[in-house]
């Protein structure tokens, strides 16, 4: 029993992790975007999963471990999740296009697409910035003083604006003129 609810939590673990992962997520998403058909859909899962699956193979394992292969199925559940939940958003999005361009429900499902693309660029640009601005203005990393600048004075405030612009953005997209 405590083996069988062991592998349980393993399996559940590895799910969430892989459903969270970018390296999982973003392409999923991609394949789940542009794909035209469910056929399409699961072979680009099918070769993201294979693509993992030879990634894998570049990491050494600890000493006395060995891959589980019967747990491969496991690998297509996140990518599967994001590819087919995305069509879903597409092909909603393209009926209340369809149905009324300037509806409340698609501004708003549009906003929500545009923060959730928009607040991680903002916070990789204010990143960026503000790693060029501890060497600029050469601030010390004792105690972690250049970290704490980056996070607080651009990381945040980047993700925050991010966030925003992209909710604002992406809601006035495709809204007519008055």
């Amino acid at each position: 029993m405590l083996a069988a609810m062991q592998v349980l939590e393993v399996i559940v673990q590895v799910v969430l992790f892989d459903l969270v992962s970018p390296i999982t997520f973003v392409p999923a998403i991609a394949v789940g975007w542009f794909a035209g058909s469910r056929g399409q859909r699961i072979g680009g899962i099918v070769l993201l999963v294979a693509v993992k699956i030879g990634l894998s193979f570049l990491e050494p394992l600890p000493e006395d471990a060995m891959r589980a292969w019967e747990a491969l199925p496991l690998l297509a559940v996140a990518p599967a999740a994001w590819a087919f939940a995305t069509a879903a958003l597409r092909d909603w999005l393209r009926n209340e296009r369809a149905s009324d361009p300037a509806s409340p429900r698609l501004r708003r499902a549009r906003a929500a697409v545009g923060a959730v693309i928009g607040a991680p660029l903002g916070a990789i640009l204010g990143g960026v910035l503000g790693m060029i601005a501890v060497d600029v203005f050469r601030i010390s990393s004792f105690e972690g003083g250049a970290g704490y600048f980056v996070a607080f004075l651009f990381f945040l405030p980047g993700l925050a604006i991010g966030g925003i612009l992209g909710a604002v953005l992406a809601a006035r997209r495709g809204v007519p003129r008055a």
